[in-house]
């Protein structure tokens, strides 16, 4: 073949064919040949003979043309080395609903890999865009066929048309053209996607998914839109077919990611398998998945910043509230011995007192205490404190007195603070001052002698008490 048709065919067959393929066939398909159409696999005339070409390039492209317009028409010459398949599973069930030996096989064109090469029928013949042409042998893990009946059975007929009133002629150029008549179902998600998911478990894992999304495209859903489909109606649409998963490797393809890159022939329910699969890929495996995980993460920090405020507001609130002082058993009274416990103990109960952090407060106890009478900490009761008051005001003499040696002792706090020998020297002076009063009372006390006799204790010598 030449570079010109051979580039050209190669990037139509790698960018504008769908993923999924269908076929439906029975026992008279191809006139009855042996060998053409099994559960294994399909096997074209020339092939089955032994006389196919394993590189379809290795044809001239008159010859592949040729090829095509006679195998598109049933004719017998020259011996294909094609077979046809459709994009839209209506199309395919048309064919498959003559005999009681149909099938219907599936074919995923990736799978098949560079030895099976398939175009649109217009690509080569200008017509025919329902059809699909594939060269060379089909079957392996990219191809599956399952009767008709089974599938009737798992509930096919609850999903489309009735097979005994839908007939469609597709071999007709004009009716090729048009979309096949649809019929609006009535029946609610919850049945369509059990129907689905029953008939298309049939096909195994590989092929459920595509299966059940045909069968949802099949017909249109009144439940459902399918030309923007809102993020409510995906998450439907994959709540309804779990436990089946969209493969990951949809978002590697260019015909199913990319807009109008498949030509659908006019037919809506391709138009709607194609917009279903590349909305769900998006979803689960592409920047559908970014976007979510984003909305997850915003939201949950959100939430994160709601508990952190909750809580410190909780703390503010504990903070500000006054310390209760009237216990269980009584009035309560308030410790100051310990700094900063803010202990406060009432009667058989005890409440947890205010902290105090500010600096200082040493001193402010004891002008307090000044101010209290010389109390060391202790506050009385309201009742009691306005008695001793009242006394004080009544005697000022002991008031003052009280109040001198207050600031004696803050004057004395201070000292040692400044100096620690402080305290030292003055114990050493206050024992100087108690020894000269000592000796001051026995003299005062000892009887006076007439002049020029002295006691025996004076006479001894300054000595005597060394000597001894």
């Amino acid at each position: 073949m030449d570079q010109k048709n051979k580039a050209r065919l190669k990037h139509l067959s790698k960018t504008t064919i769908p993923r999924y393929l269908f076929r439906g066939w029975c026992a008279l398909s191809g006139g009855g040949a042996a060998g053409l159409n099994t559960v294994d696999g399909v096997c074209p005339h020339a092939f089955n003979r032994g006389r196919g070409h394993k590189n379809v390039y290795n044809l001239t492209y008159d010859q592949l043309h040729t090829m095509a317009v006679s195998h598109y028409g049933g004719g017998l010459l020259p011996e294909t080395e094609l077979s046809s398949w459709a994009a839209s599973i209506s199309v395919a069930l048309s064919y498959a609903r003559r005999e009681p030996s149909s099938h219907l096989a599936i074919l995923d064109t990736k799978v098949l890999g560079s030895s099976v090469k398939v175009w649109h029928a217009p690509q080569l013949l200008d017509w025919g865009p329902h059809e699909y042409l594939a060269h060379g042998p089909i079957g392996g893990d990219g191809y599956k066929a399952v009767p008709v009946t089974a599938l009737e059975a798992a509930g096919l007929r609850a999903l489309g048309e009735d097979p005994k009133e839908y007939e469609y002629l597709l071999r007709d150029e004009q009716a090729g053209r048009h979309s096949p008549p649809a019929k609006l179902e009535v029946s609610g998600p919850d049945v369509i996607f059990g129907a689905c998911k029953q008939v298309a478990e049939l096909y195994g894992r590989a092929f459920a998914m595509p299966v059940a999304l045909a069968l949802l495209a099949w017909v249109p859903r009144d439940w459902y839109c399918y030309d923007e489909p809102s993020a409510e109606d995906k998450a439907v649409i994959t709540r309804g077919l779990t436990p089946l998963a969209t493969p990951q490797d949809w978002t590697e393809s260019v015909a199913i990611l990319v807009d109008d890159r498949v030509d659908t022939g006019g037919y809506l329910d391709v138009r709607r398998l194609m917009k279903l699969m590349q909305v769900l890929a998006d979803r689960n495996h592409g920047k559908g998945v970014r976007q979510r995980e984003m909305r997850e993460r915003k939201r949950a920090l959100g939430e994160a910043e709601r508990n952190r405020e909750q809580v410190e507001n909780l703390r503010e609130g504990a903070h500000n509230q006054k310390p209760n002082l009237e216990g269980k058993g009584g009035k309560g009274v308030k410790h100051e011995g310990e700094r900063g416990s803010g202990r406060t103990r009432a009667g058989n109960g005890s409440l947890r007192g205010q902290r105090r952090v500010e600096k200082g407060d040493e001193k402010k106890d004891e002008e307090s205490n000044v101010a209290n009478g010389g109390c060391n900490g202790v506050s009385k009761p309201s009742g009691e404190g306005k008695k001793d008051e009242a006394k004080r005001n009544a005697n000022p003499e002991p008031k003052a007195k009280a109040k001198n040696n207050a600031l004696k002792e803050i004057d004395r706090n201070a000292a040692r603070k400044k100096d620690p020998e402080t305290p030292k020297k003055a114990k050493n002076d206050k024992q100087a001052r108690d020894k000269q009063a000592r000796d001051k009372t026995v003299g005062d006390e000892a009887p006076k002698l007439p002049p020029g006799k002295a006691t025996k204790s004076a006479q001894k010598p300054k000595n005597a008490r060394r000597k001894r």
